[in-house]
């Protein structure tokens, strides 16, 4: 009995000593999970070439693509002429990115046209379907919907209407660093008397990366560029990436045209920034 006293007061001394201790423990701050910084290799620029890729901006994440040196040479009805397109992008959630781009400033010139003024803007929504199948052939999708309209256009030359579109893009990483990206659609324009009418479009880009921070690639168009800018016929040319840091990347290419209703030639100069 006496024991059985003795070893329940011990009990009972060990549990006060537990909770005193308990009561004086420090409570050390838990540390924040940090939000990884914009990067802009992932998921890429997307004017560096023609298609555009299935990937969006994580949530909170902005890029600002821009061309200040884009060149096109004359088509069939189209001077040749100079334009500053760009790209805003916005990731809205971690699969939806909301995207405004135009043709910016455009001077036409080497013809009667020397105008020169600001082109249409349009509102553009992508949304990343599913990643792709490395172990397969599945490749990484995302639906793309958008609307150009009149806004900011300052000349009637450069006023084609409402025009709607919509594409599939699609990435595919392939062996030995390198890549297919492919965008198919169909986009509306407005005729002369008001009525639409409808196109398709392909865009492709086959590209290898040479180092962590520079790739070359070929691509080409059938009808129109996937993102700003001019573009129509058949055109094919070849370009580079260099991701000059984390935030900052800058590429260019040279493309000649196929037929009569793509421009003769097509050179650009740009940069992508992150935020």
């Amino acid at each position: 009995m006496r024991s059985g006293i003795i070893l329940f007061a011990a009990l009972l001394v060990i549990a006060n000593l537990s909770v005193v201790a308990r009561s004086q423990e420090v409570d050390y701050p838990r540390a924040t999970p940090v939000e990884p910084a914009p990067n802009i290799k992932t998921p890429g620029p997307d004017m560096g070439n023609f298609p555009n890729g299935s990937y969006t901006l994580p949530q909170g994440w902005a890029y600002l693509e821009f061309s200040p040196f884009t060149l096109n040479g004359p088509e069939t009805g189209t001077p040749s002429n100079y334009s500053t397109p760009f790209l805003l992008r916005y990731g809205v959630t971690d699969n939806v990115e909301f995207r405004i781009f135009s043709t910016g400033i455009q001077s036409n010139y080497g013809s009667g046209d020397n105008t020169t003024g600001f082109t249409p803007t349009a509102f553009d929504l992508k949304v990343h379907l599913w990643d792709e199948d490395k172990t397969g052939w599945v490749p990484s999708t995302a639906l793309e919907v958008w609307l150009q309209t009149d806004l900011t256009s300052t000349a009637e030359v450069f006023d084609d209407g409402f025009q709607p579109a919509v594409n599939l893009n699609f990435d595919k990483s392939l062996p030995w660093n390198c890549s297919v990206e492919i965008t198919i659609g169909v986009i509306g324009a407005e005729e002369f008397d008001g009525s639409q009418t409808f196109q398709e479009t392909v865009q492709w880009s086959f590209s290898r990366n040479l180092t962590d921070d520079f790739n070359i690639f070929l691509n080409g168009y059938h009808n129109a560029i996937a993102g700003p800018g001019n573009g129509s016929g058949e055109m094919i040319g070849a370009g580079a990436t260099w991701y000059v840091s984390d935030r900052v990347a800058l590429w260019g290419s040279y493309n000649v045209g196929l037929n009569d209703d793509a421009p003769t030639t097509l050179s650009q100069l740009g940069l992508s920034i992150a935020y």
